[in-house]
């Protein structure tokens, strides 16, 4: 009999624990959706942790494969960062220069991929197309001091 009040408080701080890292999740989420840019798992601890929350990187990383499994975020390999997923986009353009993305959807490709998977004899688990460049602002200002380099000459 004194064994059940261990278990019970075992078993409390299971429930705890969930509770904990369904608010993690929550903080994480919310965090990446207000940003403009992907963020690494050590950006988000260092955010969480000037906020109040603490988060160390393990944690952040479990909360981001946790938030992955459930279609909400998405990696960005390009940036070895993190993206919340707000619609079906499964491609993104990523500025090299100020790491601004652009999600978009390429349903149009779907099929060309799915015949070379076919051809292949590859199973696709998951399809994301991620196109390096520079955006337009990063573009017009590197035109842009280009051309007042060109006038000085």
């Amino acid at each position: 009999m004194q064994c059940e009040p261990e278990c019970d408080r075992g078993d409390r701080t299971r429930r705890r624990a969930y509770r904990q890292s369904e608010k993690l999740d929550a903080i994480v989420f919310a965090l990446l959706e207000e940003s403009d840019q992907p963020l690494s798992a050590y950006e988000i601890a260092n955010i969480c942790n000037g906020r109040g929350v603490s988060l160390t990187a393990v944690q952040a990383y479990r909360v981001l494969d946790r938030l992955i499994a459930r279609h909400t975020v998405s990696r960005i390999e390009l940036l070895s960062a993190y993206w919340a997923v707000t619609g079906n986009e499964n491609g993104y353009l990523v500025c090299q220069h100020c790491r601004t993305v652009s999600p978009f959807a390429f349903s149009e490709l779907v099929d060309p991929v799915n015949r070379i998977c076919d051809v292949s004899g590859f199973w696709a688990s998951r399809s994301v197309i991620e196109v390096a460049g520079k955006c337009a602002r990063c573009k017009g200002e590197e035109q842009h001091a280009s051309a007042g380099a060109v006038a000085r000459l």
